[in-house]
């Protein structure tokens, strides 16, 4: 908080050290994994050569993202406000607020200005249990069926197209990773800034990067 003030910056924190371990990790694994297993998606593809693509271009991409993008990847935390709450949350003070003895700011969204051309992502957390996780995976795979057949007899012809579909797909699960969280966090209301490096190709933030060294160590 004094950082916010007196320096008039706001640190982020990489998601590989959230409190929910369930989240980036868990949802690239498992995404992944029941991509690969699906019989919807071989029997979309009609061909095993076709299928090899597909599943070359899907771990393409997370190995882009886990050997690059992962690393640079940042997120910020905040709890939604409702006008004319005094008092805020007891359990959040517990947990976040030196166990009721902190201070806590209030952010007016309403000043934010849109920037199209921004990597950042403002949106709020989605809260889910596993079953429900898996139920949303397993839609975005359905999803990614679909685009395979509407590619009609170029499914497994068009290398290019394959490749597409896979990629589409992976980005959706890493960004619904990036946003979710189990559904026994609900109280939080979270909300959270996402810097996605990937969306910052003129490297508009790389000067701002650093590290802050804490009583709990070095946190990217």
């Amino acid at each position: 908080m004094e950082a916010i003030i007196k320096g008039q910056e706001l640190w982020m924190s990489h998601p590989f050290l959230m409190n929910d371990l369930e989240e980036l990790r868990w949802g690239v694994m498992h995404g992944t994994e029941r991509f690969v297993q699906s019989a919807d998606i071989t029997a979309a593809v009609g061909s095993d050569e076709g299928f090899q693509v597909l599943v070359k271009a899907l771990m393409d991409a997370r190995n882009l993202d886990g050997e690059v993008y992962s690393y640079d990847t940042y997120i910020a935390c905040f709890s939604e406000h409702v006008q004319g709450d005094s008092d805020g949350r007891l359990s959040m003070w517990r947990a976040y607020g030196s166990d009721g003895g902190g201070a806590a700011i209030v952010f007016d969204t309403s000043k934010l200005t849109e920037d199209e051309n921004s990597p950042l992502l403002i949106a709020p957390v989605d809260y889910r249990t596993t079953a429900q996780r898996l139920e949303w995976i397993d839609s975005a795979i359905g999803k990614a069926a679909k685009a395979i057949r509407e590619l009609g007899a170029d499914a497994s012809a068009s290398e290019q197209a394959l490749q597409e579909v896979a990629r589409n797909y992976y980005v959706r699960i890493r960004r619904a990773a990036l946003l979710s969280k189990h559904a026994s966090f609900e109280e939080e209301r979270e909300w959270r800034v996402v810097y996605l490096p990937d969306l910052d190709p003129s490297e508009r933030f790389r000067e701002l990067m650093g590290y802050a060294i804490t009583p709990k160590g070095i946190p990217s």
